[in-house]
């Protein structure tokens, strides 16, 4: 009979069930707690009612949160073992790896918002932070620089003159 090529005392022998399920478990509700942060402050600055909408900001958001509320609890799972020595390090990694993930998510977030409402002639158009070329934006005269939180509203051209070309 052929001896097995692992021992069974090797730290890698045993897979509990419930204490992967309970470590991917206690992740998932900190990764909910820290989307739901996120999501604050998407849609409490970023992208408020109706920009949401328009802008297509809630599913980018979604997007990036599904993946990242999904992919840590499970890696959680398949690296946790209390007898491993170097447990605390890999979920560090994963931490590590997940707040990067959302970071890059969120700067994505950030350059796809609305700064913009502008009236042109006829209607409303939301100008989103990618819009503007970086190079372009000392040039803006005083009061439409691209708002840093929220959006600004604006004309692109006089009132009277929308006016005057609806009457007709």
């Amino acid at each position: 009979m052929q001896q097995p090529s692992v021992s069974l005392d090797h730290h890698t022998a045993s897979f509990d069930w419930r204490a992967r399920a309970r470590a991917a478990g206690i992740h998932l509700a900190l990764s909910a707690v820290v989307a739901v942060l996120a999501g604050l402050l998407v849609f409490a600055l970023w992208y408020p009612y109706p920009y949401r909408e328009i802008s297509g900001g809630r599913e980018l958001f979604l997007l990036v949160v599904a993946v990242d509320v999904v992919l840590g609890p499970l890696l959680t799972f398949a690296v946790f073992n209390r007898a491993k020595p170097e447990l605390r390090r890999d979920l560090a990694v994963i931490v590590a790896l997940q707040l990067a993930g959302l970071a890059y998510g969120l700067w994505t977030v950030q350059l796809a918002r609305p700064v913009h409402m502008v009236f042109e002639y006829d209607r409303f158009r939301v100008v989103h932070r990618v819009d503007i070329p970086a190079e372009l934006e000392p040039l803006a005269p005083a009061g439409l620089e691209v708002a840093p939180w929220g959006r600004r509203r604006c004309s692109r051209c006089a009132p009277s003159a929308a006016r005057r070309k609806t009457r007709r």
